[in-house]
């Protein structure tokens, strides 16, 4: 299974996670869920795959983590 490390604050990058998610649970859960939406949305069951739409909003969902995990 091939993996990544978490983009995430909370985890501070130590978890290893499956190439099918962006982070790990915990720092998943800290992103709004607006940001979380958008990306579910932008990813459309793997047809928007690297699209525009899904970069930008897996770089909103991770600038939003990182807020929130900073507070």
């Amino acid at each position: 299974m091939t993996t990544h490390k978490c983009p995430g604050v909370l985890c501070g990058g130590r978890v290893q996670v499956p190439a099918s998610r962006l982070m790990c649970r915990e720092d998943w859960f800290a992103v709004p869920v607006a940001e979380r939406d958008a990306v579910n949305a932008a990813w459309d069951r793997g047809r928007g795959r690297m699209s525009a739409a899904h970069r930008a909003a897996v770089r909103d969902a991770i600038e939003a983590n990182r807020r929130e995990g900073t507070r």
